[in-house]
């Protein structure tokens, strides 16, 4: 009677299976892009996948070197939990994994400052407001007004300067030198404005006998 009641059930218990197994294929993933879980040590690892989030601050690295084994042992945990399957590095494997990355390190840093050194930077068009004008020199009902009155000579003199030798000792070309001979003498008086509050009165004469007398003087009177 018992072995006829397991009978009698068997039929249900695979019908029960096949559901299961049917739903169990269902939550299958159907990204067309999978996500995969890194597997082995976080240096040596080649998978990299740019829509994966990296390990967050939960997931600990506990590194820790055994100087008996000459190796370093790598545990990555949540909490007190390990999180993936332990892993281990020999000093030599570390060592080269470690070196390589502080060399592409330091040839990027190298290759972006390059690149931030030759960038050409667009700067924005400056922007002149007429208060500011009106700040610094005072802008009349006419609007800026910049006046300037040269007064004043320029002489130019220009000549020749040369002379023969009749020496027989010299030679031909040693014999006859000179050149030309420019002279300038200048007196000049500007007066020169910008606003109503800058004034520029320039006084310069090259045959003034002190320095004092060559003045450049700016008069401003505040803002």
């Amino acid at each position: 009677m018992r072995s006829l009641f397991d009978y009698k059930f068997v039929p249900a218990v695979l019908l029960v299976l096949c559901f299961c197994n049917k739903g169990f294929s269902q939550n299958k993933d159907t990204l067309r892009y999978p996500l995969q879980d890194r597997r082995g040590d976080p240096f040596s690892s080649n998978y990299y996948n740019p829509f994966d989030l990296p390990d967050t601050s939960v997931i600990h690295q506990d590194i820790q070197y055994d100087p008996v084994t000459n190796q370093y042992y790598i545990n990555e945990k949540i909490g007190d939990v390990i999180y993936r399957k332990p892993t281990y590095l020999t000093f030599d494997e570390m060592y080269r994994i470690q070196s390589q990355r502080q060399e592409d390190e330091y040839f990027n840093q190298r290759a972006q400052t390059l690149l931030d050194l030759n960038r050409s930077i667009s700067r924005p068009p400056p922007r002149v407001y007429d208060k500011l004008f009106d700040r610094i020199f005072g802008v009349g009902p006419g609007g800026l007004k910049v006046d300037i009155k040269p007064q004043g000579t320029i002489d130019i003199t220009m000549g020749y300067q040369g002379e023969v030798i009749k020496n027989p000792t010299l030679p031909e070309s040693a014999r006859r030198n000179g050149g030309l001979d420019f002279n300038m003498n200048t007196n000049i008086n500007i007066n020169a404005s910008i606003g109503d509050k800058l004034k520029l009165p320039i006084s310069y004469n090259t045959l003034a006998n002190f320095d004092y007398e060559n003045q450049l003087k700016l008069d401003y009177k505040g803002m």
